[in-house]
């Protein structure tokens, strides 16, 4: 339906084709002469067919000489990857169109592990670089959790609570993996330390009243239903719990 595209200052050439399973190509995307000013959308006007198994290929050329007008540093210097306009980057959408509306979740399926393998090799680099990092860490625990690899999840929070033993994220999701393991009374706990920390984690309240409605201790599970409700009156889980306490 349409493509969208991004770059700086130095971009100067961007293409973008799509390589199609019995090896023909088709161009989507030509700029020759590209200007800052044109991050926009750009709708074709007949939409182009892309069957199953299509591959979107981009390329951007970068000038970064003083032979490019726009160039904002003179004499030019060294620039890096970065969001400002003085840095250097470039990206491409696509909107796309499924012909069948059960498609829609297939194609939600490929992009969501499409964006997980990107993530985790990039977090993955910068645990080589630093072992330490602590977003690193997080992020990557909770890819874990959404893979099930719950025992590496917790792993990883173990690893970030070491540099911040205070951040209510890491406790709070290192509690979702211990319940993931049935390990109930540990997962409590953790949602515990987190409500400490930040007694307004709407989540942890809403998690610690669920695990205390399946033990059927419903006096405990109604107050951290009620302080969830407190911090957002409209939050569906919760109301849907609450519902079933009724």
């Amino acid at each position: 339906m349409a493509v969208a595209t991004h770059a700086h200052y130095l971009g100067k050439e961007m293409y973008a084709t799509a390589e199609l399973r019995d090896g023909t190509s088709k161009l989507i995307l030509s700029i020759k002469d590209w200007d800052l000013n044109w991050q926009s959308e750009y709708r074709f006007k007949h939409w182009i067919d892309l069957p199953a198994g299509t591959v979107i290929k981009q390329r951007f050329v970068y000038d970064n000489s003083s032979d490019n007008v726009r160039n904002p540093s003179a004499p030019p210097r060294r620039v890096t990857f970065g969001p400002n306009a003085t840095d250097v980057m470039g990206s491409l959408w696509c909107q796309l169109l499924v012909k069948r509306t059960d498609d829609q979740s297939k194609l939600d399926q490929a992009i969501l592990a499409k964006t997980v393998r990107e993530t985790v090799a990039s977090k993955s680099k910068v645990l080589a670089a630093n072992p330490d990092d602590f977003s690193a860490h997080l992020q990557l625990g909770k890819i874990a959790i959404g893979l099930r690899r719950y025992t590496s999840a917790i792993k990883h929070f173990e690893r970030a609570a070491a540099v911040d033993p205070k951040s209510a994220d890491v406790l709070y999701f290192w509690g979702q993996a211990l319940f993931r393991l049935r390990r109930n009374r540990e997962g409590i706990a953790k949602m515990q330390e987190c409500l400490r920390i930040d007694p307004n984690f709407l989540r942890a309240h809403h998690d610690l009243g669920f695990a205390a409605l399946l033990e059927k201790n419903l006096t405990a599970a109604e107050e951290h239903f009620q302080k969830a409700l407190a911090i957002n009156p409209y939050d569906a889980s919760t109301l849907k719990n609450v519902g079933n306490m009724l």
